[in-house]
């Protein structure tokens, strides 16, 4: 779980661009670079990090679905998000065929197949 601290940041970073993105866009078509540098930092797209909404994890985010893998995979395991299964068959298939079993002590990862 992330510090709220950085979930409260995040959210922040994203009220400030929606209310500074007209503003920004019509001094980059005027070329005024130097009225745009007085604007705040945060209100910068390029300054936003995706987080899962759920953890507020910023790595391994999946932007198609909004989480994080890992909570992705608790979901998808426990039929909360449609159109997800997992699709068992090849991973069993792969778990016979490979030769050094120590690569994946604890099983291979679940492949996903989207319906």
């Amino acid at each position: 779980m992330a510090k709220e601290s950085m979930k409260a940041r995040e959210v922040k970073r994203r009220r400030m661009v929606e209310q500074y993105a007209a503003k920004r866009a019509e001094l980059k078509e005027a070329g005024d670079y130097v009225a745009l540098q007085k604007l705040p930092r945060n209100s910068s797209k390029v300054r936003l990090h995706n987080r899962c909404n759920l953890s507020g994890r910023p790595k391994g985010y999946m932007r198609q679905f909004g989480l994080s893998r890992i909570n992705f995979r608790e979901m998808a395991l426990n039929g909360l998000i449609p159109g997800i299964k997992p699709f068992k068959a090849i991973s069993r298939k792969l778990i016979r065929e490979t030769p050094n079993c120590r690569m994946y002590p604890f099983g291979l990862p679940v492949s996903w197949q989207r319906l």
